[in-house]
């Protein structure tokens, strides 16, 4: 049984492997459950579930999608005691590390991402459910904590009333946002109150320095925009992340050496150059079959 998100993205590309008898779609903590309950009788039906797939008579057979969870508190907390390895991240900077969501969802439309196609819209867990985890999580022995939000900054009063649940409580720890941010969700505001919580670095998928490339790839931000947040991030000590991608559409010998000399320029503390990487279910895959 597997799931996340090629099974999601790709559910009979994944069933085809012989080796796999279920996949979980999409959300699975409702899934699985019923799964489970399911598999325990004599004789399972899978049909009524929903969310799922699996081979029958070695034909494949998809149910409907489950509705998306509404209120994402309803959730408890993950099981890591139940984790036998005890993974750090490589940018971790003091361990042990958790790693939460506080929301699940983007707004963005980047052509080389497929997260709207597995969580679509915007969904939040309440300040209050967040601060409790990680309240609990430190009485566990974590020194740090990373958030995996793909966009934490969105609504800048949340990150407002996260800042002060997090100082109202005394909590003292290291946050690193593991996704970067979005450039045009930064102010002073912003990145005082992250500094306020022990954020010590902010990073940024710049992904091009040329905005014709941003344009085409549906970035929405211009290049003045990622000018502003790195000159802001530098005001505030911190240290600064750039992420480029080479190989979008459009690209060119000249638009690579475009984002070459802006990531000169921005100089951010470290620099990280990722080769475009069409996945299923973006839009750049579907782009790059017509090219095959």
């Amino acid at each position: 049984m597997v799931g996340g998100i090629h099974p999601t993205i790709a559910p009979e590309d994944t069933l085809k492997c012989k080796f796999i008898d279920l996949i979980v779609r999409g959300e699975g903590e409702l899934t699985i459950i019923e799964l489970i309950n399911e598999l325990k009788k004599t004789n399972p039906s899978f049909f009524n579930i929903k969310g799922i797939g699996y081979r029958k008579n070695g034909k494949i057979i998809l149910t409907g999608n489950r509705p998306l969870i509404k209120n994402l508190d309803s959730l408890p907390y993950p099981a890591r005691h139940l984790l036998k390895n005890e993974y750090t991240p490589p940018d971790a900077l003091r361990t042990p590390v958790a790693s939460i969501f506080t929301s699940r969802g983007c707004f963005g439309r980047c052509t080389y991402c497929c997260t709207k196609n597995i969580f679509p819209g915007l969904r939040f867990r309440s300040i209050k459910n967040v601060v409790n985890e990680i309240e609990f999580l430190l009485t566990q022995g974590v020194k740090e904590i990373h958030i995996m939000d793909d966009n934490f900054t969105v609504y800048k009063q949340r990150v407002l009333d996260f800042r002060d649940e997090i100082v109202r409580r005394g909590i003292k720890t290291t946050f690193v946002f593991s996704n970067g941010l979005r450039a045009d969700n930064i102010d002073e505001d912003i990145l005082k109150a992250l500094k306020d919580i022990g954020v010590l670095s902010v990073g940024f998928g710049v992904e091009s320095g040329n905005q014709k490339i941003l344009n085409v790839i549906k970035k929405d931000i211009d290049l003045n925009t990622i000018r502003k947040a790195y000159r802001l991030s530098k005001k505030y000590k911190f240290e600064t992340w750039g992420f480029f991608m080479i190989g979008l559409p459009n690209e060119n010998k000249k638009t690579v050496n475009d984002t070459i000399q802006f990531a000169k320029e921005l100089d951010p503390d470290f620099a990280k150059f990722l080769i475009l990487k069409p996945f299923p279910g973006s839009e750049v895959f579907y782009l790059s079959l017509i090219h095959i």
